[in-house]
């Protein structure tokens, strides 16, 4: 049924050259189940990419089939959110497609753990005992005050590491690896270090807030930075995977922890050494 429906909208794609369209394989589907698509267009556009990419899904483009007038793309759409979604597919030179879809939660295996979201809530003490409480905390807060007051000013912490940006990504990728979080099965934290670890590294290395940005807003930094297209690609493959684990509950394979640490120290290289390496945003400005 789904084959005769994609033959029809392709016959009528090669027939008629219309305005660029897209039509999802399906209306529903899981979170982090890839959904197929197709989009028709005159021959003269083609899909952009990185003026698609959001947050909420990520889109490849599968294959092409194209004509003198017609072109007609498979893609390849990944859901990342929960709830009701517009995908939208935006073309070189304007044009947009958009396509509603609706991502629901996967089901729970039938073995899995039911608990309770809150715990048992205890009985709220006296009123008196309240009060105690707030008078010996603002002693507390005077005595501290008047004692900073009359004492030298000390550090409040250790000072800034002086190091560069990329021996510090690569201490702490060590580190990571080192961690026993991989070997427990806690994926969601090995994940979330990582990325961690990449953009606090981002933020030292090209002076941008990396760790409040999207990954889309991140993305458009690193190519006003003129950082490689290439070494772009691969810094939002490895935060898409670790979106997947972190928020679609996706099971990595065994090797894939040791794969994706490698691929972080080969982007921290690779944009710490030579002639980008050598300039500094103003430089570069």
């Amino acid at each position: 049924m789904t084959t005769a429906l994609w033959l029809t909208l392709a016959a009528t794609a090669w027939a008629a050259p219309g305005p660029a369209q897209l039509e999802l394989s399906a209306t529903t589907v899981e979170l982090g189940r890839p959904l197929e698509a197709r989009a028709q267009a005159p021959a003269s556009l083609e899909p952009d990419l990185e003026r698609s990419a959001s947050d909420n899904y990520n889109i490849d483009i599968v294959a092409q089939e194209k004509s003198a007038q017609t072109s007609l793309w498979t893609l390849r759409i990944m859901p990342l959110a929960v709830g009701r979604l517009s995908i939208t597919l935006r073309w070189k030179g304007g044009a947009e497609s958009r396509a509603e879809l609706t991502v629901t939660e996967p089901p729970l295996p039938p073995d899995a753990d039911i608990a309770d979201i809150k715990k048992p809530v205890r009985a709220r003490p006296a009123l008196w005992w309240l009060l105690a409480l707030a008078i010996a905390a603002a002693a507390w807060w005077y005595w501290k005050r008047r004692r900073s007051q009359s004492s030298p000013s000390a550090p409040s912490g250790p000072p800034p590491d002086s190091r560069p940006p990329d021996v510090i990504a690569l201490d702490e990728l060590n580190a990571l690896e080192r961690s026993t979080l991989w070997s427990e099965s806690r994926y969601k934290e090995f994940y979330g270090h990582l990325k961690d670890t990449l953009r606090a590294y981002l933020e030292r290395r090209f002076g941008m807030p990396a760790l409040q940005l999207t990954t889309e807003e991140l993305l458009l930094h690193l190519s006003k930075a003129q950082v490689d297209r290439n070494v772009m690609t691969s810094f939002k493959e490895l935060f898409d995977r670790a979106d997947l684990v972190k928020f679609a509950k996706t099971l990595p394979a065994a090797e894939q922890g040791s794969i994706d640490l490698q691929a972080a120290r080969q982007l921290v290289t690779l944009t710490a050494m030579g002639d980008l390496a050598a300039q500094t945003p103003k430089d570069r400005a």
